[in-house]
């Protein structure tokens, strides 16, 4: 019987995991491309949606949303109209009160990079304020600082004078650091830190407040300026949201009730009923290929397990090939392990691609008749193409177990059920 030796493992488990990342490759470009025809299909449900909004309310007003209100079950919408009113209102009080505003409407002469007040205030007085939180800084980090103030080091007043000072301890630790502040400021005497520090501290505090006031100033007007932008962007935007809020309400009805419900309250209108049937084709087409799509997920996943595993035990043997010098594999072993047969991935993704396409392509939405029991799935198929790995499918076969799906016999689009 054959045996495979440790170099011969390592080899085999290269190729195994080449192999591996090229099906992961061609199974995340697949995914990709549903990914894509999903957002197609998204951005045609919105379109379908959009039309039937404009159907069911051709004009923002209290009457359409009365009929519409009633028509749908949802008396909240009949209250949109007076809300929308409502909030116009305020809007517009918002942006009359801000336009009236002194400082909103001096903003320019206060804010503008080059020539505003407050921006040269701030630009003349900031380099006079950093230099002296500098000196002030440096003065106050200096241990015994704060003592040498009170006790008046370098005047007349401090408490150690003449030859015996030098025997103090105090006054020694007082003398060193008053030294080391020195040449922190580059001065020459403890007098003139002491100036410095003086001159300084009082810049810092004054000129301190006024950048703090300016602040507050240049706030204030932003405040005015985002509130003012904010109040223009929610009346510009006033008919689009709360007609996506009419919009939504009515996609709420029309996806959560059944297809017979609907088919009673459009009843006699052809045209709406035309449009629903797409706007339901193009929902389960999504949710069709939003499920194609994580079984492909789900391979790439369980490929990525198998590398991890194939390159962890391939590893463990490299990184010490001398203890497992004599370890051997038979061709039994060798052949469960290193299973290349590409044939059954082309024929998986082959078909993940076949039917994705045929799900994507479907156009014909007035196929089905809504008086009676229907699967989209063999209705854009043609029941052609097995779609047992789909749990929507799955659940409807189980739930209507006398349901039948007679085929279309004059259709040419010929599928397998791999």
């Amino acid at each position: 019987m054959a045996q495979y030796s440790i170099r011969e493992f390592i080899h085999e488990a290269n190729q195994q995991i080449q192999f591996f990342e090229v099906q992961k490759n061609k199974l995340s470009d697949i995914s990709a491309d549903h990914a894509k025809k999903i957002s197609d299909l998204a951005l045609r449900f919105q379109e379908v949606l959009n039309q039937i909004t404009k159907s069911l309310l051709p004009e923002f007003s209290e009457s359409s949303l009365k009929i519409l209100s009633e028509l749908i079950a949802n008396p909240a919408l009949f209250s949109l109209y007076t809300k929308k009113e409502q909030e116009k209102v305020a809007l517009q009080s918002t942006l009359s009160a801000v336009e009236n505003n002194k400082l909103y409407q001096q903003r320019d002469a206060f804010l503008n990079p080059e020539t505003g007040i407050i921006i040269q205030q701030e630009s003349e007085l900031l380099p006079i304020y950093e230099k002296a939180s500098s000196v002030v800084k440096k003065c106050e980090s200096i241990p015994r600082f704060s003592g040498l103030l009170q006790r008046g080091y370098g005047t007349s007043s401090y408490p150690h004078q003449g030859f015996f000072r030098f025997f103090n301890s105090e006054f020694l630790q007082d003398w060193k650091y008053a030294d080391i502040l020195c040449e922190k400021l580059q001065v020459s005497s403890f007098t003139d830190a002491l100036s410095l520090y003086k001159e300084s501290k009082n810049h810092y505090d004054t000129i301190g407040e006024t950048l703090e006031d300016l602040e507050k100033q240049k706030k204030e007007i932003t405040l005015l300026v985002d509130s003012r932008e904010e109040a223009q962007q929610l009346l510009d935007s006033i008919d689009a949201r709360y007609t996506e809020r009419v919009k939504m309400s009515i996609e709420i009805f029309l996806t959560s009730n059944s297809k017979q419900k609907i088919a009673e309250v459009f009843q006699g209108n052809s045209t709406l009923m035309e449009q629903y049937a797409c706007l339901d084709g193009l929902r389960h087409q999504s949710s069709y290929l939003e499920q194609i799509r994580e079984k492909v997920e789900s391979e790439i996943r369980e490929l990525d397990e198998k590398i991890h595993k194939m390159t962890v035990e391939k590893q463990r043997y490299e990184n010490d090939m001398y203890r497992f010098r004599n370890k051997r594999w038979d061709h039994h072993q060798f052949g469960r392990k290193f299973n290349r047969n590409d044939e059954v991935y082309q024929r998986r993704m082959s078909k993940y691609r076949r039917t994705g396409d045929t799900l994507y392509n479907f156009n014909d939405y007035n196929r089905p008749s809504f008086v009676e029991e229907f699967l989209w799935w063999d209705i854009m198929t043609d029941g052609r193409l097995d779609g047992n790995f789909i749990p929507d499918v799955q659940d409807y076969y189980a739930s209507h177990p006398s349901y039948h799906y007679e085929r279309n016999s004059y259709s040419t689009d010929y599928g397998d059920n791999s």
